[in-house]
């Protein structure tokens, strides 16, 4: 499953694959603006949203669908 981190960088907000060289989206707005946006990216895309607070600490992490989160598979 890909991995990806929404995180601020330079003032502006972005969505990126792990290990990436470059930000899959950029976004010009405030974070819970761009969020939403984010969101949909990972509905079509699927994979594991690393989710950053301002000051890059982890805040959450979701899996898109969500019936492809690993606390719900078995194992």
């Amino acid at each position: 499953m890909d991995k990806y981190h929404f995180a601020k960088n330079n003032n502006i907000w972005w969505l990126k694959k792990q290990w990436g060289d470059r930000a899959s989206i950029l976004f010009n707005s405030n974070k819970w603006d761009s969020l939403p946006q984010a969101i949909i990216y990972m509905i079509i895309h699927w994979g594991s949203m690393i989710i950053h607070k301002e000051d890059w600490t982890f805040q959450e992490e979701r899996t898109y669908p969500k019936s492809d989160d690993p606390r719900n598979s078995p194992g």
